[in-house]
């Protein structure tokens, strides 16, 4: 498990801060929560298999990843606030999840496209 909050508002970024770009997280993770998170997308070469829960509100997010991954044991989704966020993954790689939590995510506009799949 990896959680990184704010404890300030959550309007607030994040205080947590790399100084290069963040190249992965372990593959055996399997809740990663990151209020604010920093960077455009996720690393590249995490393997996003294991993970239940993807927590990241009020993100720099523009996408999740470069390709869509499938997501088998992902049951919440948690992306509101994250004004930034441009595609939203293809849903139907995701056949456990259980919340979808897109508020706040008015240029994810593909985000129905995606819907029509689960």
């Amino acid at each position: 498990m990896i959680k990184f909050y704010n404890t300030r508002s959550l309007l607030d970024f994040s205080n947590v801060a790399f100084h290069t770009f963040l190249n992965s997280f372990p593959d055996n993770l399997k809740f990663l929560g990151w209020d604010g998170f920093p960077q455009r997308s996720l690393p590249q070469d995490f393997c996003p298999n294991n993970l239940v829960a993807l927590d990241m509100p009020y993100s720099n997010l523009e996408q999740l990843w470069e390709r869509d991954q499938n997501l088998p044991n992902l049951k919440r989704l948690n992306l509101s606030c994250s004004e930034k966020m441009i595609r939203v993954p293809d849903l139907s790689l995701f056949p456990n999840i259980e919340e979808i939590i897109l508020s706040g995510c008015a240029k994810a506009l593909n985000v129905f496209q995606s819907f029509r799949h689960v």
